[in-house]
């Protein structure tokens, strides 16, 4: 039986620019894995978000990992440079750092363990399938334990960093338009009311969705309405996950041009058409930009803290690994162990009679066979390689499986 292993490849906003990562998003669909890996001998962990597009590859056919690296350089324009590659236990550690939120632009944001929490796991079955579950899940359970133990804050997210940058820009009288209802737009509203910002437009394609985020005297609007709202607000956030442009070079056609409407665009697909950057009149922050906004929000204590944390369940998860390699035989030689203990025993049954001292026979004839029929296999086996001049590695092996000295 062939070894299970694991690799992780992906491309973050670390390694690409957000329009690279925009395209690669697009690409590397469940659709398109599932037509890679449709094997059963293989499955994957997708992980995409605003910060990454990641692929974690569980297979027994290391061909299959120089096939998904080689499809992912292709939906990334055939850019080798900024895509990572690893694998056993440092894709493990990766995906842990990732969960915990060590790896993301906005150090440890919390959005990041639901969303890992919830990737898609995609092909395979049996013990490919059963590792990449096994992988996500303890991925999110150790990112639970590095938020408990190492208090790191909630707080966090690129919502936040947007309303930041907002803030170095404008003053708290400036009218903000919030688009979306997600966490992302959710952060982002605390943060509008927290640095005392109350002329707030909240707007959604589903008015509803947003009045949770009315944390401060803001108004609520449908999404028909942003043409107009664009005309009178300073600044707006986009947070949604709409697949196509929510702003556009058209809709501001009617604005006046003597103030700039600043607009910070935090979706990965982009949600604001891209040619604003060059209009007169608007200043376009995507998340590329933000990244200037970032500060560090958990010290080198917590960093190191939660890293050891995360070798430590690394190490755990690896060893689980090489343990669920021999399962299957320790399952078989179970099984193998339990029908020959039923067979006797049934057999034992019948030659009971009640009499103490021949049943004390019978159950001692009982004991030998079971222990003949379980060593007489290995025992044949191992006399024959003897018989080859085969025997000493196995011997050893032998000895060491059943705890002999000498």
């Amino acid at each position: 039986m062939r070894r299970i292993r694991l690799w992780a490849i992906g491309a973050s906003l670390k390694t690409e620019p957000v329009e690279i990562l925009e395209e690669l998003s697009r690409k590397v669909t469940a659709s398109g894995i599932d037509r890679l890996f449709g094997a059963a001998s293989s499955a994957v962990g997708l992980l995409s978000t605003c910060n990454r597009v990641e692929l974690y590859l569980a297979t027994d056919e290391p061909p299959s990992a120089h096939r998904m690296v080689d499809w992912f350089i292709e939906a990334n324009q055939r850019r080798k440079e900024g895509i990572y590659v690893f694998e056993g236990g440092e894709a493990v550690r990766h995906l842990m750092l990732v969960a915990c939120g060590l790896d993301s632009m906005v150090a440890g944001e919390a959005q990041i363990q639901l969303q890992v929490k919830h990737a898609p796991i995609l092909g395979g079955e049996g013990r490919a399938r059963k590792a990449v579950e096994r992988l996500f899940r303890s991925a999110y359970f150790t990112a639970s334990t590095v938020r408990k133990e190492v208090a790191l804050s909630a707080k966090p997210t690129v919502g936040l960093v947007a309303v930041r940058a907002i803030k170095s820009k404008l003053s708290a009288r400036a009218k903000v338009i919030l688009i979306g209802a997600g966490k992302n737009a959710k952060a982002a509203a605390e943060a509008l009311s927290d640095e005392g910002f109350s002329d707030l437009y909240l707007v959604n394609r589903t008015p509803e969705k947003v009045k949770p985020l009315a944390v401060t005297e803001g108004s609520i609007h449908p999404l028909q309405e942003l043409p107009a709202l664009l005309n009178v607000a300073d600044a707006v956030i986009v947070a949604t996950s709409s697949p196509y442009y929510l702003i556009t070079s058209d809709m501001l056609k009617q604005r006046p041009r003597k103030d700039k409407l600043i607009i910070v665009d935090t979706s990965l697909p982009r949600n604001v058409e891209p040619s604003l950057k060059d209009h007169p009149s608007v200043e376009l922050l995507d998340l590329d930009d933000l990244a200037a906004y970032v500060t560090e929000s958990i010290s080198q204590e917590q960093r190191e803290k939660a890293e050891e944390i995360v070798n430590g369940a690394t190490t755990r998860f690896t060893s689980w690994m090489l343990e669920s390699e021999v399962e299957p035989v320790v399952s078989w030689i179970r099984a193998r162990a339990e029908e020959i203990r039923r067979e006797e025993a049934l057999q034992a049954l019948r030659r009971l009679t009640g009499d103490r001292r021949r049943d004390e026979l019978v159950i001692g004839a009982l004991t030998s066979r079971i222990v003949n029929r379980l060593l007489q296999t290995p025992i044949d086996r191992l006399r024959s390689l003897a018989d080859e001049g085969l025997a000493e590695p196995y011997e050893k092996m032998l000895k060491e499986l059943f705890g002999a000295d000498g």
